[in-house]
């Protein structure tokens, strides 16, 4: 995604421990080649510092590391604190990665010039199993991409998910019909 100047991105993982783990994993293959200048790792050490005094409860201690590099997780199993400290150093252009559960496309004003789905099938709860995304979902989430003065068009990013097939995500026929229009939406962020 650096290659492709496709940063910030907003890395959408349907799993909470995911996220983490992928922040964690970013770090150390990136840790030689880092996402940031030093004035803007030293700006990410300012905020760690104010987080630490003002609310030590809410350090995740396995993702400091990460954060002072630009990589970040956001989900509902963090503490308010820390989510906004992530949320503050992502709208500053301090964090360039984001790896996000599906709640962060709900509300939150936070947008990447690019996201990318982990996968297109998510669990949809107790007793109900696994189920793909429904065209709704996917919009929902591509629709953190595009920054509003910033960037003339967002990228979405569908990774490939080895237990779905393409045809099973367009099986319904409003996806379909969604695919066959998409000449009709909007080719640039506003």
């Amino acid at each position: 995604l650096r290659k492709q100047k496709m940063l910030p991105c907003i890395w959408f993982i349907f799993k909470r421990s995911a996220c983490d783990q992928a922040a964690r994993r970013a770090y150390k293959t990136l840790a030689k080649r880092p996402l940031l200048k030093q004035r803007e790792r030293a700006l990410l050490a300012e905020m760690m510092d104010e987080l630490r005094r003002s609310h030590p409860e809410s350090v995740k201690h396995d993702l400091v590391k990460p954060f002072l590099c630009g990589i970040a997780s956001h989900h509902a199993g963090l503490l308010p604190s820390w989510k906004g400290l992530v949320e503050s150093a992502f709208k500053r252009g301090l964090v360039k990665v984001v790896f996000a559960t599906h709640t962060l496309a709900l509300g939150i004003n936070m947008p990447a010039k690019t996201v990318v789905i982990s996968e297109l099938e998510t669990r949809r709860g107790p007793g109900y199993g696994r189920g793909v995304l429904t065209h709704n979902e996917i919009f929902q989430l591509a629709g953190r991409a595009g920054r509003r003065g910033y960037d003339e068009t967002g990228n979405c990013v569908l990774l490939n998910s080895p237990n779905v097939s393409l045809q099973r995500v367009l099986k319904t026929e409003e996806l379909l019909q969604h695919v066959r229009d998409l000449d009709r939406y909007p080719k640039e962020s506003r």
